[in-house]
């Protein structure tokens, strides 16, 4: 059974909430915050890359994220590891 997402924000204020702390790459082309259910978000961060000659997009980050109304970031789980868990407002 497939469910869609509550909402979906790309480059928002959740994104850039995660993108001052693991810090913005300089090779960016986007990021979406997409709400799972409840407070629960999976985070994506895309960049360009380019591989023989061929350019394209890849998941540089990901994380899987708490959210609450202050904005109070809890990241549950992340790849690859860049976080001490609890990004703050």
């Amino acid at each position: 059974m497939k469910r869609e997402p509550i909402s979906t924000e790309t480059n928002g204020v959740i994104c850039d909430k995660i993108l001052s702390i693991i810090g913005k790459p300089d090779n960016l082309v986007t990021c979406k915050a997409i709400n799972l259910y409840s407070d629960r978000y999976r985070v994506n961060v895309y960049t360009k890359i380019e591989k023989d000659g061929c350019e394209g997009q890849r998941i540089t980050y990901s994380c899987f994220a708490k959210i609450n109304k202050d904005l109070k970031i809890t990241i549950v789980d992340e790849y690859p590891k860049l976080s001490s868990g609890v990004l703050n407002a």
